[in-house]
């Protein structure tokens, strides 16, 4: 649940919480309360009007016409024209100063919360953020015809907070609570039908491989292979442009060439990007050994659940130019959590940015870069946990095929090349008896492994696993099984005893298979 206090203008200050987040608020601004916790900012004078901002942002903003790109920074100077996104990160930090000593105050997480600054639509209006030289955010209304004009716009920026900036995003862009439930949306290019042409009479329907109507829309430029230095910009595009797309159609995170050098960093970010998978390769330019680590033989993906994003400490970074973070994208499927973690350092920059000093002179090659990863990473891991949760995790390195047992608050470490990726698979460690502890990994050749688990249930001593596609499927065990079942016929199986990872061969060709793993 969000914790949200009402937007209000005190003594010249715009405050959440309790906390100022804005300064110097001219008098002609004025705030509307919109519902529960969110309010609408607006002005009722023809005379231009600023606000001072002073913490971490991020903001999504029109780069060209059509496509957005991130930014991130700490002063409302470096905040670009037609921002239309804005996201701050509160907290002690970055409070400019309580008004009075009988301010409201409303606790949160780490004393750490976080404000969405939404420009909207108002009327024959729209708005955008734009940042001045002077540290002053200002607010844009345009109405595209200079016969149209107001000296009032009071719902141009929608304001809302929280403590989870996915769930803050999510709860101010919800179609259903305005009584709205869209059907069919296209966006550039959207996609409109599609069939599954692998699929048998009589079989069930798979996920991820038929869609009569979805939307779908494009979240960044084009994919460009003759373009080394616009890879790692795409990858960070698509992930920080879906915290908003995302909340309103599935974004689509465009093909990209599986028989070119840097194909592999694409194709990992699709199988958790939670998007359309598609390549446009040429006829018989096909890399199979990359598009069979993404694409089961049926035609269909282990398509993660939302929209792909970056994790919450990587959203104030820049993970293209400061030469030192790792971009973090994560994502759910039923029952595991993914986390894929990209160097997009130091092979390419953002347009329109100049690179900091320090990393002017670093070349592609000397760009490596270390970070961790943590259960922690994965957004309402909790919530497909279920009972029996130990608390730990069964972490599973594709690319290193190192499997480990990580609690929740724990981190794994990891260090990258430029244009080089790792993907973790994070599964929650369940007790089956005061012996016996076990996760399922999934598919561990497939990028996304841990899509191929469907279902998970133990009782007496068996665990009975539900899973997608074949190929061999792994498990972490506290101890060694006795005898593994695949489809009510035995199936032999390695268990290595020096981390727990069970392996069994998936050979048939059925969509799916139950697997009984016995102790």
């Amino acid at each position: 649940m969000t914790i949200t206090a009402v937007p209000v203008i005190k003594n010249g200050c715009l405050m959440v919480r309790g906390k100022v987040v804005l300064t110097g608020v001219p008098d002609n601004v004025v705030v509307s309360p919109a519902s529960a916790g969110s309010a609408f900012v607006g002005a009722n004078s023809t005379t231009l009007s600023s606000l001072a901002i002073d913490c971490k942002f991020m903001c999504l903003f029109l780069a060209k016409i059509w496509w957005m790109i991130p930014r991130v920074g700490k002063s409302a100077s470096e905040i670009p024209l037609e921002t239309q996104m804005l996201l701050l990160e509160a907290g002690e930090e970055s409070v400019v100063g309580i008004v009075d000593d009988d301010s409201p105050t409303e606790p949160a997480n780490d004393n750490k919360f976080y404000v969405l600054v939404l420009p909207v639509l108002d009327g024959a209006f729209r708005t955008t953020l734009q940042g001045t030289p002077s540290n002053e955010l200002q607010f844009c209304y345009e109405s595209g015809d200079p016969e149209i004009q107001t000296s009032q716009a009071l719902e141009g920026v929608f304001v809302n907070s929280g403590d989870n900036p996915f769930e803050l995003i999510k709860d101010s862009i919800n179609f259903k609570e305005g009584g709205i439930s869209p059907k069919f949306l296209i966006i550039d290019d959207g996609w409109q039908e599609t069939t599954n042409e692998y699929q048998k009479e009589g079989e069930p329907l798979v996920e991820g491989t038929h869609s009569t109507k979805s939307a779908t829309a494009r979240a960044s430029e084009d994919f460009m292979p003759n373009e080394p230095t616009f890879q790692t910009l795409h990858i960070a595009s698509v992930s920080f442009n879906s915290l908003l797309l995302g909340e309103i159609v599935v974004p689509d995170w465009d093909m990209f060439h599986s028989n070119h050098n840097t194909a592999e960093f694409h194709a990992a970010a699709r199988a958790l990007g939670g998007c359309p998978v598609y390549v446009s390769d040429k006829p018989g330019k096909h890399d199979f050994k990359i598009l069979k680590k993404l694409v089961l033989p049926d035609g269909s993906v282990l398509r993660a659940r939302y929209a792909g994003r970056p994790t919450r400490d990587c959203l104030f970074v820049d993970p293209v130019m400061d030469g030192k973070s790792l971009l973090k994208i994560w994502n759910l499927n039923k029952l595991t959590g993914v986390v894929g973690v990209f160097n997009c350092q130091g092979a390419g920059s953002w347009p329109m940015k100049q690179a900091a000093e320090s990393t002017k002179n670093s070349s592609a090659a000397d760009t490596s870069c270390s970070g961790r990863v943590s259960p922690l990473d994965v957004e309402f891991l909790d919530e497909i946990a279920g009972e029996n949760w130990t608390g730990d995790c069964a972490v599973y390195a594709f690319n290193s095929g190192s499997l480990s047992r990580v609690p929740k608050s724990k981190t794994v470490e990891v260090s990258l090349g430029v244009l080089q990726c790792e993907i973790f698979t994070f599964s929650p460690v369940k007790v089956l008896n005061e012996n016996i502890q076990f996760a399922p990994i999934g598919l561990i050749h497939m990028y996304n492994s841990g899509g191929a688990v469907e279902e998970c249930s133990f009782k007496d001593s068996v665990v009975r696993i539900k899973a997608r596609g074949w190929g061999v499927f792994g498990a972490y065990s506290s101890v060694k099984p006795s005898s593994c079942k695949v489809d009510s016929k035995d199936e032999d199986f390695s268990y290595r005893s020096e981390d727990g990872l069970v392996t069994v061969n998936l050979q048939s060709e059925s969509s799916f298979k139950e697997i009984d793993i016995a102790f």
